[in-house]
């Protein structure tokens, strides 16, 4: 049986001046250095995919916009471009930090800890893997080729924790549910794509592609 592919991508880097945690504010779009990135991850895709390729996409602007360049350059069939599915269980993880700075007061940081407002806004890794095990599930469910994802960074992450642990499965341990995050492999870097390979339920494989160092750094 041919493997169905699942392409996990992760968007291309994002405009962001003022250096804050954008999380999922609305309006940061990707850089100039960023859409470079999000074409050489259509290229990629170009090379070991058969179009059409189903594309699903996080509905938040990096992520629309990465998925644009994977439509417009890995082909269309005869009537136009593929769709670009949105589907809100692909978005970022929310961490009840946006609008912070990154990487400066770390006061404001940890205030946010102890708010109980904040607080209530961050997702549990948890609910992120969920969420994203039944995103990718459902999307194979509706397309009968391959697919790609067009995600954030720990959601993909939390994805593959999902598929390489078998998390939700009746015969899965159920350690990596309880704590995800200490089972995370390899990395998931800008404009990143990690490919599952899947022989109908089963994962066969995982795959990782990056751009190259002049493009992602």
């Amino acid at each position: 049986m041919q493997p169905r592919l699942v392409h996990l991508v992760r968007h291309a880097e994002v405009e962001n001046p003022k250096g804050v945690i954008y999380g999922l504010l609305p309006g940061f779009g990707l850089s100039a250095r960023g859409r470079q990135q999000a074409a050489a991850a259509a290229r990629h895709l170009v090379a070991i995919c058969q179009p059409p390729l189903a594309i699903v996409a996080s509905p938040l602007d990096r992520a629309q916009e990465t998925a644009t360049f994977l439509r417009d350059h890995v082909g269309a069939p005869p009537d136009g471009h593929p769709p670009i599915d949105v589907d809100p269980r692909l978005t970022e993880a929310s961490a009840g930090m946006d609008g912070l700075p990154r990487g400066a007061r770390p006061w404001r940081h940890l205030r946010r800890l102890f708010d109980p407002e904040a607080r209530a806004r961050m997702e549990a890794p948890t609910a992120v893997l969920t969420r994203m095990r039944h995103a990718v599930r459902d999307a194979l469910a509706r397309v009968p080729g391959d697919l790609a994802v067009v995600s954030h960074q720990f959601p993909i992450r939390m994805a593959r924790v999902a598929f390489e642990r078998r998390v939700g499965h009746p015969k899965a341990p159920r350690l990596p549910a309880r704590v995800p995050w200490l089972f995370i492999r390899g990395p998931c870097n800008l404009a990143s794509i990690t490919t599952l390979r899947f022989a109908e339920d089963e994962l066969l494989g995982v795959d990782y592609w990056e751009p190259p160092a002049a493009s992602a750094t």
